[in-house]
């Protein structure tokens, strides 16, 4: 068998799923965890068997939801968060007694503390969501696109194709046509940039110049038979201009991990191999994307391997808890704007002098630490802002508003639409940035979301103004001729 059929064989497969490969990825989410809980019963530090009671039981109630869900979306994503950032990590951060930022450790009072908030959020967040368990995602039953008519497809391809020149040389100008600017994150972000042209590019731009190209390598994909070379194309112009190691990373994990998914490996698709593959980004593409961002920083060669220890993973990636307990214990509190801030994010500074700075520099600022681009949760936020009922509420509302979302992107489309296509990679999307959303500095990610959805918005506004003039031509042809 040569290279280019055991490729061919291994991606691209739109078949059924396999029972044994759904297994193999669960098994192997499993054996991850039970390896964890091993490493935490064999290794030395300190102990609080309250405190660990707390941590097993968010763990607990995140994997009877991850189990009870059939299909990665917004609520698993949730799940996901609460499982390792306040389950599994804060156990060995505990236990090892490990800090950032050179913080000193918090007494055992805040830690408790703090785990009982990070509790609360969770029941809090699966009162609100319910037992909503999803539909299946079925990627080798979606149809090509069908048009209305030809009128429809030419102006369909047409428009497509303007606004992917437009964005190309938007992003191509905006980094002054250096390719190293466009690749590489640490030569574009060393560049000069104004605040606007940064925010069109990053927010906007990109994302509808990846997704319109997601889109269209779907369809080539879903033909009979597929356009491989079509979508290998299409594949390479997404990588150049959107390239995994020029773009944030959480930007990158939801641009990139739904498109592997989808295209690249939809015959491996399901609940289990989505968690693997999240994992598996978070723990080695992660480190990887990190070096290259700070290429154009480092003296002497840089070394792939330089992030993969010990010392990367608990040197303030995975802070989320930690930062929650430190909150209790300097007792820091917000002015109460904080939330109010992240919702309006998109109001300049000129019409709001008092406006809020992200929580995370704020909060840093306060603790003294030289580090300002830590994590800050979602819950941390509400607890800041409004206290414990904060935390309770704001959780609880978060939950019903993850379940509308997933019952929303769920529904039943039109196959072979436009529309089909968009609510299925909006939803994918949306739910890997959900964990970086939860996870924080919820200002920032916040903005990447509401810029990815606004790209996936005006693709589903322009898909129907489209048809409807290709309607609205064929009914007066129609007229005409009568």
């Amino acid at each position: 068998m040569t290279a280019a059929r055991l490729l061919d064989r291994i991606f691209f497969q739109h078949e059924p799923h396999h029972p044994r490969l759904i297994r193999t990825f669960q098994v192997s989410f499993i054996a991850m965890l039970l390896a964890l809980f091993v490493l935490f019963i064999c290794i030395d530090g300190r102990e609080n068997l309250g405190y660990s009671a707390i941590h097993f039981a968010i763990i607990g109630l995140s994997l009877m939801h991850l189990m009870w869900l059939r299909r990665f979306n917004l609520g698993a994503s949730y799940s996901l968060f609460a499982l390792f950032f306040f389950g599994v990590i804060p156990l060995f951060e505990y236990r090892l007694g490990i800090t950032y930022n050179d913080a000193s450790t918090p007494r055992d009072s805040s830690y408790m503390v703090a785990a009982a908030l990070a509790l609360l959020s969770s029941v809090c967040f699966y009162f609100g969501y319910g037992l909503h368990r999803g539909v299946p995602l079925d990627v080798a039953a979606m149809e090509p696109l069908r048009y209305s008519n030809a009128r429809h497809r030419q102006t369909a391809v047409v428009a497509a194709c303007i606004v992917l020149v437009l964005m190309a040389l938007s992003i191509a100008a905006f980094y002054q046509f250096s390719w190293h600017s466009i690749l590489l994150r640490g030569y574009g972000e060393d560049m000069e940039q104004s605040a606007m042209g940064n925010a069109f590019i990053t927010y906007y731009a990109r994302p509808i110049f990846f997704n319109i190209l997601f889109i269209m390598m779907m369809d080539a994909m879903h033909r009979d038979p597929p356009l491989r070379k079509r979508a290998f194309l299409l594949g390479c112009l997404a990588v150049f201009f959107v390239a995994p190691i020029g773009i944030p990373r959480s930007l990158a994990g939801a641009l990139y991990i739904p498109l592997l998914m989808i295209v690249l490996l939809p015959r491996y698709l399901s609940k289990y191999s989505v968690l693997c593959v999240i994992l598996f980004a978070v723990l080695f593409a992660a480190p990887i994307a990190d070096v290259f961002r700070q290429i154009n920083h480092t003296e002497g060669s840089v070394e792939l391997g330089q992030n993969f220890n010990l010392d990367y993973l608990f040197s303030g990636h995975f802070d989320a808890f930690h930062n929650l307990a430190q909150v209790i214990e300097l007792d820091y509190r917000s002015e109460g704007w904080q939330v109010v801030g992240i919702l309006l994010f998109w109001v300049p500074r000129a019409f709001w002098e008092g406006k809020p700075l992200s929580t995370s520099f704020d909060f840093a600022d306060f603790a003294g630490w030289e580090a300002h681009n830590i994590s800050f949760s979602l819950p941390a936020e509400f607890y800041v802002d409004y206290g414990v009922a904060g935390v309770a509420v704001g959780m609880f509302i978060i939950g019903l508003l993850y379940r509308r979302l997933d019952m929303f992107f769920s529904r039943r489309m039109v196959e072979g639409t436009i529309g089909r296509y968009v609510y299925v990679v909006s939803h994918f999307e949306l739910s890997v940035l959900g964990l970086y959303l939860v996870r924080g500095s919820v200002l920032s990610s916040f903005a990447y979301t509401i810029g990815l959805a606004s790209t996936l918005l005006t693709i589903r506004i322009a898909e129907r103004v489209l048809r409807g003039l290709a309607l609205g031509a064929r009914s007066a042809a129609t007229v005409a001729l009568r």
